[in-house]
């Protein structure tokens, strides 16, 4: 593994443990770098796809060190290490991490955060996730308007970033077809964000979005399906989408 590099944000301190925080920066042999990404997981304690996905990532990063020649990667592996331990959505305060984005103060795990993010806005982030109530995996786009993307090999059509994952995922998985989730049209598996934040307060894909982040993906796998093949789902979705950000303008 080339570039490697691990730093720890700081700590959680909970009434009984405490947790370390890292990000991890990851680049090939090219320099100065084209492209960022930034791949976020376990923000949600309840779904550990994620978390196990980005470990197998980094155990096997030869297997993806073609298609990440000249792009630097932002690594945030276990952004709620509390819950991650026990299971559940929250942190030890009771609060869910992903709806405190736009207040730095709530919580220390948003601040590691926001450390690690610094001033850097990304060329795409990728952010993992899993829903109790899916059939199939779908996602969440928000983006810049930007050209749309010429056709890439295995039968992605030009579109959206968000359409072609899902082209490509079809191929291999089941998508979540329902007309709607949370009250947001699912068009067949990409559910489009605009400007404005979600009601619930601001997700980290809308603070990196905030901060000049071009596309924003927040990935969905079902948790009715086994650990391994969610984590599987989801690294044939960074998979895809680093083969999409080659063509990125």
């Amino acid at each position: 593994m080339n570039n490697l590099v691990i730093t720890k944000l700081g700590e959680v301190h909970c009434s009984t443990e405490t947790y370390d925080m890292f990000c991890i920066q990851v680049g090939t042999s090219t320099k100065p770098y084209v492209k960022r990404i930034c791949l976020a997981a376990g923000i949600h304690g309840d779904e550990p796809a994620g978390v196990e996905a980005m470990l197998t990532f980094l155990e096997n990063f030869h297997e993806y060190a073609a298609l990440l020649e000249g792009i630097e990667v932002i690594i945030l592996p276990c952004d709620n290490p509390f819950g991650y331990e026990r299971n559940i959505r929250s942190n030890a305060d009771g609060l869910d991490l992903n709806q405190q984005f736009q207040d730095s103060n709530r919580t220390p795990e948003i601040l590691m955060i926001k450390k690690a993010i610094g001033q850097r806005s990304f060329d795409m982030s990728l952010d993992f996730h899993e829903d109790v109530e899916s059939e199939g995996f779908y996602l969440w786009e928000r983006k810049f308007p930007t050209p749309l993307f010429p056709p890439v090999d295995g039968g992605m059509k030009g579109g959206s970033i968000g359409d072609a994952v899902i082209q490509k995922m079809a191929q291999e998985y089941p998508i979540e077809r329902k007309s709607q989730i949370e009250g947001f049209p699912n068009r067949q598996g990409v559910i489009f964000l605009d400007k404005r934040p979600l009601e619930k307060g601001w997700t980290l894909e809308h603070y990196l979005f905030q901060n000049g982040t071009k596309y924003c993906l927040t990935l969905e796998t079902p948790v009715n399906m086994p650990l391994q093949k969610r984590v599987e789902m989801h690294l044939f979705a960074l998979k895809t989408s680093l083969q999409l950000l080659r063509f990125q303008k």
